[in-house]
């Protein structure tokens, strides 16, 4: 299975979010199968075979997540993070702003779900190949 320095190397490498599909290939090749990641607290908890989950607490301020959901303004967000114009901190600012609180990364499907404190899915995208 993975371990935490694993995913941390990965991780490392990600200078935008342009890298993200980069990110995925490398993560899938160690094992990682989906992975949530909670936008108040940055924390990463990251899911392989067999029920085995791994979680990574990474270092930020707290982002508060706003109760009034904004499709358009996270959509806006991932347009300018994907384009690599903002950085990862700038982007999960925009998306508690825009009433994320967590998004869901299926590595088998290859998509992304963005989902509000309901837990109401907000959007739902492909992860680019590459």
């Amino acid at each position: 299975m993975f371990n935490k320095n694993q995913i941390l190397t990965a991780f490392a490498k990600v200078k935008s979010g342009s890298d993200f599909p980069t990110l995925v290939q490398e993560l899938k090749s160690i094992g990682v199968q989906n992975f949530d990641h909670i936008v108040k607290t940055g924390t990463d908890i990251f899911y392989g075979d067999n029920g085995f989950s791994l979680q990574i607490n990474f270092p930020q301020p707290p982002i508060e997540i706003s109760i009034h959901t904004s499709i358009e303004k996270l959509k806006t967000a991932l347009k300018l993070h994907q384009s690599g114009e903002t950085d990862y901190l700038t982007f999960c600012i925009q998306a508690g702003a825009s009433g994320v609180n967590l998004w869901t990364c299926d590595l088998n499907s290859m998509t992304v779900i963005y989902e509000d404190l309901l837990r109401n899915i907000m959007v739902s995208e492909n992860i680019p190949q590459i």
